[in-house]
């Protein structure tokens, strides 16, 4: 089925996927502070990269002139060990008598020059050595003085004059201005001659070593962090050693700047630059680094630009991780919403939010498993109860499987060995009178709850109450200490009750052990002998089976019951007969004796009356009244069989076949109307059942079920109205209106009064007694 409205369909859509909404958010909301830092970053950015910019510039400028002033020692160290060599003191110090060998060891010159190039490295560009004006020795060999400065390397403003010269005159190392030298097939280049003087025996000895101006910028520009930075270096003199910067001019650092190594900044020209000066060796060279600051402010933009880019790609990155994740978070919350709600015919409950949609769900499963959970504890204790009930009766189940399980599971036996008891009830007649049902009852209740709870402290137990005044206990006996903690858990009980002596007696028959759920019926029959031969004359005793003949009881169970019933409802008369004729034949097989046949015969009749009341027929109707001849001593199976016979076809004849679906509201009329007729009696549940046919939570139970009332309330309100009535038409007394209604106890019928009216009755009489006389 489609929705007509657009808008409604778009709402439910939304509203689908709010928890994933939810979690999308929760992943997104940690782009904010990266977006706070991010935004942090760029504003502080431009300031932090400018001055790590600066400081690496002179940082670097400072390691690569170091690298320089490290190559010019080494060097300088070279060039004069030349001049200590020994071939080198032999060749052009040996004189006349060494000539000869002198000139043997010529040979040797060249390879020294040419280790001392290859240890200074590319910064040499030649180095060559004299003694004279006549001949010139380099790495490649000898050559002839001017021939070598004429043709091989030309000084464009230096010839070989002007280094004879200094042979003659000059200082042991001096470095000549920078000058562009040339060769045979070689571009010009720009070199800084260092010219070191020595002397070797007697003789002046020059040598020259050309350093590579190409060599000096290569590492400067080496160290660069930016293409537009520039070089410049000055020798101690403050010559120019190294321009690479025409467009600076003339322009040479103070000397300031120079000696001190300042960083600071110079406008040239226009254009504003910054200048870093670093003065690090002992050549007493001087380097300077020239950058302008429109390149400072390019590779600023170009950072923050690569930041942004860095940034959205991130920020991109994470939106779509974020929509990633919160699918893969999402989709088994989802999955889980729909497993909980499937069958849930409910659309808003898949609309809205999921977790309370599944918080819902699982608190239902929760009830539901815990409803099952009771139900099934329910029925698994019922049936118990019901197997028992049939075993007692005398049946056997065939197989006990199921609920040798059903006593492990729910009562823990374990399963070997079986004891049953049977406990009797009694009151005094007096305690009948004085106390009301309702009192009567949960006080009744209570004290087999109690005594019932002291024993399941000993031992594990099941408890069938198979009358009003008549329990049966089921014991688990497995361990071999077991049947006498059996028999002393109820005589620790019974303790409890020794101050209930007066108007409550309870007698406790134990039957031997069994080791068959199906033998149970034997031990039962034991018990009951017991209890039946009543032991000591205390009030509070426990008889265990002696080993006497025991009297079996007669056999009556729910399928015969249910028999009669509808024989009686059909009107079937011939069926009727045969269902109690076949109740009494199993019976005989039994061995039952006359006071077994006496109690089958009232539980038929008893069947008879309830079938009457559950027709509608009062019990004090005449067409109710199926009393027989009295019970003569002598009879035997054959006589209560033919009077149980007789009584019930008149019930067949009296009653009217009523449907299920009103059998019940019929007897919740009867009840009402015998509750209205016999309220100043001696009434109580046991005797409105014994004239119903029923047991007294029977009638109690229907009764509830019709009216949604309690009967034992229904009793009082009846008695307290019958009370008022007599308490404003007469001058009584208090005790004698008591009486009237029923109550023997003047302090129980106070008490009932003003549970009902809340008043007294002598409040009451005074408050409406003038005005009714009155009127």
């Amino acid at each position: 089925m489609t929705d007509s409205h657009p808008g409604r369909a778009g709402a439910a859509r939304i509203r689908i996927g709010r928890v994933y909404l939810r979690i999308l958010a929760s992943f997104l909301s940690f782009l904010i502070p990266i977006g706070a830092i991010g935004v942090y970053s760029y504003l502080h950015a431009a300031g932090a990269s400018r001055r790590d910019y600066i400081a690496r510039i002179g940082t670097n400028l400072e390691t690569s002139s170091g690298m320089i002033e490290q190559a010019l020692k080494m060097a300088q160290s070279n060039c004069f060990g030349f001049f200590s060599d020994s071939a080198v003191g032999l060749v052009f110090g040996g004189g006349a008598a060494g000539e000869s060998a002198a000139l043997a060891e010529r040979w040797r010159i060249p390879p020294i020059l040419q280790r001392n190039e290859i240890a200074i490295g590319a910064y040499a560009d030649r180095i060559f050595a004299f003694a004279d004006g006549d001949d010139l020795w380099v790495s490649g060999g000898m050559n002839d003085f001017a021939f070598f400065f004429q043709s091989l390397y030309r000084y464009a403003e230096y010839d070989g004059e002007t280094f004879r010269k200094r042979l003659e005159r000059g200082k042991p190392v001096e470095a000549l201005a920078p000058v562009m030298v040339s060769g045979p097939g070689t571009a010009a280049s720009r070199v800084v001659p260092i010219v070191m003087r020595g002397n070797v025996a007697d003789r002046s000895l020059v040598l020259v070593l050309n350093i590579s101006a190409d060599a000096l910028e290569r590492t400067l520009r080496g160290g660069a962090i930016l293409e537009a930075t520039r070089f410049l270096v000055f020798d101690g003199a403050g010559r120019n050693i190294l321009h690479e910067a025409p467009e600076l001019g003339s322009w040479i650092p103070s000397e300031e700047q120079l000696v001190g190594g300042i960083d600071s900044r110079a406008t040239i020209g226009n254009r504003r630059y910054f200048v870093s000066c670093r003065s690090v060796g002992e050549s007493g060279w001087r380097y300077v680094a020239v950058t302008p600051s429109s390149a400072l402010v390019s590779a600023q933009r170009a950072i923050t630009r690569m930041t942004i880019v860095i940034s959205a790609v991130l920020v991109a990155m994470s939106v779509a991780f974020a929509f990633f994740f919160s699918s893969v978070i999402y989709n088994p919350i989802r999955a889980l919403r729909d497993v909980v709600l499937a069958g849930r015919g409910d659309p808003d409950a898949r609309a809205g939010d999921e977790f309370i949609a599944i918080r819902q769900g699982l608190d239902q499963l929760r009830e539901y498993g815990a409803r099952t959970k009771d139900l099934a504890d329910h029925w698994t204790r019922e049936y118990v109860e019901n197997a028992f009930r049939f075993i007692l009766r005398g049946h056997r189940l065939g197989g006990d499987a199921v609920l040798r399980e059903a006593l492990e599971r729910e009562y823990r036996f374990s399963g070997t060995r079986y004891a049953c008891a049977a406990v009797i009830f009694e009151f005094e007649e007096s305690w009948y009178r004085s106390v009301l049902d309702s009192e009567r009852l949960a006080v009744s209740a209570a004290a087999k709850e109690a005594l019932l709870a002291l024993v399941g402290e000993k031992i594990r137990i099941v408890a069938l109450e198979l009358r009003q005044d008549r329990t049966a206990v089921i014991g688990d006996i497995s361990d071999e200490a077991a049947p006498a903690l059996f028999v002393h858990a109820f005589r620790q009980a019974l303790r409890s009750f020794s101050y209930d002596e007066a108007v409550l007696s309870v007698t406790i028959g134990v039957g031997r052990c069994r080791e068959r759920l199906d033998d149970l019926s034997l031990a039962w029959d034991e018990a009951m002998t017991a209890a039946a031969k009543g032991g000591d004359a205390t009030r509070m005793r426990i008889v265990e089976y002696d080993g006497a003949v025991v009297v079996s009881g007669a056999i009556y169970t729910p399928l015969d019951e249910q028999e009669l019933l509808n024989a009686l409802k059909e009107g079937d008369c011939r069926r009727l007969e045969t269902a109690v004729v076949a109740v009494f034949n199993a019976n005989e097989g039994r061995g039952v004796d006359r006071g077994g046949f006496r109690s089958l015969r009232d539980d038929l009749v008893a069947t008879g009356r309830r079938f009457l009341a559950e027709s509608g027929v009062p019990p004090n109707d005449p067409a109710a009244r199926i009393d027989g001849a009295a019970a003569d001593e002598a009879w035997g199976a054959s006589e209560y069989r033919k009077d149980a016979l007789d009584r019930l076809l008149r019930c067949a004849r009296t009653g009217i076949p009523v449907s299920g679906e009103t059998r019940k509201g019929g007897l919740a009329q009867t009840i009402a109307r015998y509750v209205e007729s016999h309220y100043d009696r001696g009434l109580c549940l046991e005797r409105i059942a014994d004239e119903l046919g029923v047991s007294a939570k029977y009638v109690s139970k229907v009764f509830k079920e019709a009216t949604g009332e309690n009967l034992t309330d229904r009793i009082d309100r009846v008695r307290i109205a019958k009370a008022k009535e007599l308490l404003l038409a007469s001058d009584i007394s208090i005790s004698e209106v008591s009486v009237r209604i029923g109550i023997d106890s003047r302090a129980t019928f106070l008490r009932v009064f003003r549970r009902v009216e809340g008043s007294t009755p002598s409040e009451y009489r005074t408050r409406f007694g003038t005005a009714s006389r009155a009127t």
